[in-house]
């Protein structure tokens, strides 16, 4: 089995355009006066500096792919027809988390008591994003070492929960990617904590003359 690659920090940033869009806002028709926007503003540069971004990723072959059960090279067995057609022309998978760190979820749960949910939105809103652009740094960092192989991740990725792919996928792959090393924890329920962190998996395929 191929080592796990760590990822600390992942440098990444995102714009508040995207931001305000995760909140709800939409240009031409959301209002805010100036004195609202120079506070969310703010609340946005603090949430930025509360997260700490870092990611792990892991290749497997793919052993077994029909029937809805994806069969990986560690033996570990992930059961859904989304994802079996989403990775039917895959050789590998790529096992991705990416975590926000306990900071901001802290400063999200404070806020949130404090002020009615204000300044925690817009912590909340930062650390989604800023987590899903670590998503994507992965994905472009090892698609620069897959270009050597001939080879690319798709553009899609799953994540557990997400479609037939049951949420308690996330344990297996919370082991296979040993996310304790990034202080990352797993409820019995199957839910990462601290909150703002994620896993997901996409497929490695060969090149074509076109990219899915």
């Amino acid at each position: 089995m191929r080592e796990i690659m760590t990822f600390d920090p992942i440098t990444v940033s995102v714009s508040g355009d995207k931001i305000y869009t995760r909140m709800g806002y939409v240009q031409g028709v959301t209002s805010c006066s100036r004195a609202r926007q120079k506070e969310i503003d703010q609340a946005l540069d603090e949430g930025r500096s509360l997260c700490r971004i870092r990611g792990t990723a892991l290749r497997l072959g793919i052993r077994e792919n029909r029937n809805g059960q994806v069969i990986l090279s560690s033996g570990t067995i992930l059961l859904s027809n989304d994802l079996g057609r989403m990775i039917e022309d895959c050789e590998e998978v790529l096992l991705m988390a990416v975590t926000a760190g306990s900071s901001v979820t802290a400063a999200i749960s404070r806020a949130s008591e404090d002020e009615g949910l204000s300044r925690g939105v817009v912590y909340d809103a930062v650390a989604s994003e800023l987590v899903d652009a670590g998503l994507q740094w992965i994905m472009n960092y090892v698609n620069r070492q897959l270009s050597r192989e001939r080879k690319h991740c798709l553009k899609r990725r799953f994540s557990a929960g997400y479609g037939d792919l049951e949420l308690k996928t996330q344990k297996k792959i919370y082991d296979l990617l040993d996310l304790n090393r990034l202080d990352i924890k797993i409820s019995p329920g199957y839910m990462l904590v601290p909150e703002k962190s994620v896993t997901a998996v996409t497929g490695i395929k060969k090149t074509k003359e076109h990219n899915d």
